[in-house]
Protein backbone atom coordinates (compact mmCIF):
# COMPACT_ATOMS: atom_id res chain seq x y z
CA UNK A 1 0.00 0.00 0.00
CA UNK A 2 1.51 3.61 -1.19
CA UNK A 3 2.15 5.81 1.77
CA UNK A 4 0.60 9.15 2.57
CA UNK A 5 3.13 10.77 1.07
CA UNK A 6 3.91 9.30 -2.19
CA UNK A 7 -0.30 9.45 -2.65
CA UNK A 8 0.36 13.49 -2.27
CA UNK A 9 3.37 13.49 -4.53
CA UNK A 10 0.86 11.19 -7.10
CA UNK A 11 -1.72 13.90 -6.85
CA UNK A 12 0.49 16.97 -7.73
CA UNK A 13 2.03 15.54 -11.01
CA UNK A 14 -1.19 14.63 -11.57
CA UNK A 15 -2.62 17.85 -10.98
CA UNK A 16 0.11 19.49 -12.63
CA UNK A 17 -0.07 17.39 -15.45
CA UNK A 18 -3.39 18.87 -16.41
CA UNK A 19 -2.69 22.25 -15.82
CA UNK A 20 0.03 22.53 -18.21
CA UNK A 21 -2.25 20.71 -20.72
CA UNK A 22 -5.16 23.25 -19.97
CA UNK A 23 -2.64 26.11 -20.11
CA UNK A 24 -1.07 24.24 -23.56
CA UNK A 25 -4.84 24.41 -24.84
CA UNK A 26 -5.29 27.69 -24.39
CA UNK A 27 -2.38 29.04 -25.70
CA UNK A 28 -2.92 27.51 -28.83
CA UNK A 29 -6.59 28.96 -28.87
CA UNK A 30 -5.68 32.01 -29.06
CA UNK A 31 -5.45 34.30 -32.11
CA UNK A 32 -2.22 34.97 -33.27
CA UNK A 33 -2.88 38.00 -36.04
CA UNK A 34 0.17 39.59 -37.82
CA UNK A 35 2.66 37.69 -35.07
CA UNK A 36 5.33 35.83 -35.57
CA UNK A 37 5.54 33.73 -32.17
CA UNK A 38 3.17 33.14 -29.48
CA UNK A 39 5.48 35.74 -27.44
CA UNK A 40 4.72 38.40 -29.95
CA UNK A 41 0.73 37.61 -30.41
CA UNK A 42 -1.24 40.75 -30.39
CA UNK A 43 -4.57 41.31 -31.76
CA UNK A 44 -4.91 43.16 -35.55
CA UNK A 45 -5.99 46.80 -35.27
CA UNK A 46 -9.56 46.93 -36.13
CA UNK A 47 -9.48 49.19 -39.28
CA UNK A 48 -11.38 52.97 -39.36
CA UNK A 49 -14.26 51.69 -41.38
CA UNK A 50 -15.28 48.14 -42.67
CA UNK A 51 -17.38 46.97 -45.07
CA UNK A 52 -19.10 43.12 -44.96
CA UNK A 53 -18.69 41.46 -47.86
CA UNK A 54 -21.85 39.42 -47.12
CA UNK A 55 -24.00 41.70 -47.29
CA UNK A 56 -22.23 45.74 -47.81
CA UNK A 57 -23.36 47.06 -44.85
CA UNK A 58 -20.18 49.61 -43.24
CA UNK A 59 -19.71 49.34 -39.84
CA UNK A 60 -17.24 51.81 -37.69
CA UNK A 61 -14.45 50.01 -36.41
CA UNK A 62 -14.29 51.67 -33.02
CA UNK A 63 -17.74 50.38 -32.80
CA UNK A 64 -17.20 46.93 -33.88
CA UNK A 65 -14.60 44.42 -34.58
CA UNK A 66 -15.01 43.04 -38.51
CA UNK A 67 -16.57 39.69 -38.57
CA UNK A 68 -16.37 37.73 -41.50
CA UNK A 69 -14.95 38.54 -44.75
CA UNK A 70 -14.52 42.09 -45.00
CA UNK A 71 -12.71 45.34 -46.85
CA UNK A 72 -11.49 47.71 -44.50
CA UNK A 73 -10.81 51.92 -45.46
CA UNK A 74 -12.42 54.83 -44.78
CA UNK A 75 -15.85 56.62 -45.25
CA UNK A 76 -15.95 60.01 -47.15
CA UNK A 77 -19.39 61.33 -46.45
CA UNK A 78 -22.02 58.39 -47.64
CA UNK A 79 -19.38 56.65 -49.28
CA UNK A 80 -16.85 53.92 -48.52
CA UNK A 81 -13.08 54.00 -49.72
CA UNK A 82 -11.79 50.89 -49.38
CA UNK A 83 -8.35 50.58 -48.35
CA UNK A 84 -6.50 47.24 -49.53
CA UNK A 85 -8.17 43.96 -50.64
CA UNK A 86 -10.53 41.46 -48.86
CA UNK A 87 -9.35 40.26 -45.11
CA UNK A 88 -10.98 37.67 -42.67
CA UNK A 89 -12.18 34.65 -42.56
CA UNK A 90 -15.09 33.02 -44.95
CA UNK A 91 -16.16 31.21 -47.93
CA UNK A 92 -14.48 32.80 -51.58
CA UNK A 93 -15.86 31.66 -54.83
CA UNK A 94 -18.94 30.11 -53.91
CA UNK A 95 -21.55 29.17 -56.66
CA UNK A 96 -24.37 31.25 -57.25
CA UNK A 97 -25.71 34.56 -59.48
CA UNK A 98 -22.16 36.25 -61.21
CA UNK A 99 -22.37 39.02 -59.82
CA UNK A 100 -19.73 42.60 -58.53
CA UNK A 101 -20.01 43.98 -55.02
CA UNK A 102 -19.27 48.18 -55.47
CA UNK A 103 -17.04 48.82 -52.81
CA UNK A 104 -18.45 53.05 -52.39
CA UNK A 105 -22.13 51.77 -51.95
CA UNK A 106 -21.91 48.36 -50.97
CA UNK A 107 -24.47 47.56 -53.67
CA UNK A 108 -24.56 44.55 -55.10
CA UNK A 109 -24.52 44.52 -58.93
CA UNK A 110 -25.74 41.69 -60.95
CA UNK A 111 -24.07 40.64 -64.55
CA UNK A 112 -27.13 41.56 -66.11
CA UNK A 113 -26.93 45.17 -64.97
CA UNK A 114 -24.36 47.65 -66.07
CA UNK A 115 -20.66 47.12 -64.39
CA UNK A 116 -20.64 49.63 -61.73
CA UNK A 117 -17.43 51.80 -61.51
CA UNK A 118 -14.41 50.60 -59.55
CA UNK A 119 -13.84 49.96 -56.40
CA UNK A 120 -15.66 46.59 -56.74
CA UNK A 121 -15.56 42.93 -55.81
CA UNK A 122 -16.24 40.25 -58.27
CA UNK A 123 -18.17 37.10 -57.05
CA UNK A 124 -21.89 35.85 -57.33
CA UNK A 125 -24.99 36.33 -55.49
CA UNK A 126 -26.16 33.26 -52.93
CA UNK A 127 -28.75 32.56 -50.88
CA UNK A 128 -26.13 33.08 -48.24
CA UNK A 129 -25.19 36.73 -49.64
CA UNK A 130 -22.90 37.97 -51.87
CA UNK A 131 -19.58 35.45 -51.78
CA UNK A 132 -15.92 37.13 -53.57
CA UNK A 133 -14.21 35.18 -56.50
CA UNK A 134 -11.06 35.84 -54.67
CA UNK A 135 -9.83 38.39 -52.04
CA UNK A 136 -8.77 40.93 -54.76
CA UNK A 137 -10.52 44.33 -54.59
CA UNK A 138 -10.56 46.04 -58.51
CA UNK A 139 -9.59 49.23 -58.02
Amino acid sequence: MPSAARTRRARSANLIGVLALAASLLLSACPKAGADSPTTATAAPSPNWWLSVADGKLHRGLDEAPVGLYVGGDREGERFQPGGDIEGSGIIGADGEPAVLELATGRVVRASEPRPPPPFVEGALTAAGFSPKTRKVTY
